[in-house]
């Protein structure tokens, strides 16, 4: 009787610790999810001001003709 009441235990024990680590994988997905949302907005926003200042120093460069 008492090995059978220490074999569920066990078992819900395994189960406790396999739906604990699959909550903590889940939050570790979110937030490099968000982190890479993040990372993706900074280097948009970066090949905005890229070419507009690479047009702005190829105007500003004296030429021969002028």
């Amino acid at each position: 009787m008492q090995e059978g009441i220490k074999i569920k235990s066990i078992d819900i024990n395994f189960v406790i610790s396999i739906f604990y680590l699959a909550i903590i994988l889940l939050i570790d997905i979110f937030i490099i999810t968000q982190k890479l949302n993040l990372l993706e907005k900074l280097l948009s926003s970066l090949r905005i001001y890229l070419p507009d200042f690479k047009i702005e120093r190829a105007c500003s460069i004296p030429t021969a003709s002028s």
